[in-house]
């Protein structure tokens, strides 16, 4: 009997456990990014809401709508949020301006671009790093209402960004699967390490000194921000999203074509988990804590899971 019972144990760590979402949000459309403050979950949404969620779920603010693609007034994708210390609101919109919160409403403030804002991260209360398909990398003075710098992080489009813990600086992916490292006070690209992933890295995440690719090579690998390769996670389809936990000894990755992610222990690259429950293209997977994590896809629901 003991021994069947630690047979099952190794199967289970070998193909990991399945995991049912413990909490499911609903929404009126497709979250296209999140972001964890202070413990909340935050969200932005296709038709311009922006979402606070904890045990219940409020909308905070919807963005003014805008001139669609089609010449009509409508709603306009929220694409990328962020949340200061103070509590204070960003966002980055499909007309090209970033907003800020003031009241109950959100305006518009001095930056605007003619290029899609693809990732915004505030770098503290007043200072947001903004950064552009066209791979420029804004800081932006929300208090002076003015930018203080722009730089080129390669020649190829820009997909993502990721701040270390102390903000000082930026992980940068994009369609070259380069990683770039920018000294944010500074406005300089310190590192450059090519070929972490063999195209497109879809998505990015920095945790601990620690960094995940999510690329179209259908590999996630794990770095150091000294350029140390620790692991790569293979998938069968395209791998869109991938995040790490707060102390980088987990990695959450979209590896399957049916949506499921899997968990993977980094240190002896076992994967333990697979969550399930997402029917449609990943947008983002974030971990809310060590052992809890969320994810939005292309339907108008986030999961939460918590990994046993």
């Amino acid at each position: 009997m003991k021994l069947l019972f630690a047979l099952l144990s190794i199967a289970i760590l070998s193909f990991g456990a399945d995991l049912k979402p413990k909490k499911i949000v609903k929404l009126d459309s497709p979250a296209l990014d999140l972001v964890v403050k202070n413990s909340k979950l935050y969200a932005s949404s296709e038709k311009g809401d922006i979402y606070e969620i904890s045990q219940k779920t409020k909308k905070l603010y919807t963005l003014p709508q805008a001139i669609t693609p089609g010449g009509t007034k409508g709603a306009q994708k929220a694409m990328t949020l962020d949340i200061a210390s103070n509590g204070a609101v960003a966002v980055g919109a499909e007309d090209g301006f970033l907003y800020l919160s003031q009241g109950n409403a959100l305006v518009k403030s001095g930056f605007s671009t003619t290029s899609i804002i693809k990732k915004i991260s505030f770098v503290s209360d007043n200072l947001i790093l903004i950064g552009l398909v066209s791979s420029q990398i804004i800081l932006f003075d929300a208090a002076k209402n003015k930018t203080l710098y722009s730089v080129q992080a390669g020649t190829s489009p820009f997909s993502d960004l990721a701040l270390s813990k102390d903000k000082k600086t930026a992980a940068i992916g994009g369609e070259a699967g380069t990683v770039y490292l920018l000294d944010i006070p500074s406005g300089k690209i310190k590192k450059a390490y090519k070929n972490v992933n063999l195209d497109n890295i879809y998505k990015i995440d920095y945790q601990s000194g620690i960094i995940i690719t999510a690329g179209q090579d259908r590999k996630a690998t794990v770095m150091t921000d000294s350029g140390i390769i620790k692991a790569k996670f293979d998938g069968e389809f395209l791998i869109y999203a991938a995040a790490l936990n707060p102390s980088a000894t987990k990695a959450a990755v979209a590896t399957k074509e049916q949506n499921d992610i899997e968990i993977f222990d980094i240190s002896s690259k076992t994967k333990i988990a697979v969550a399930k429950g997402l029917s449609s293209t990943l947008n983002r997977i974030v971990f809310l804590n060590e052992n809890e994590f969320a994810a939005c896809a292309d339907e108008n629901r986030i999961l939460i899971w918590g990994i046993k």
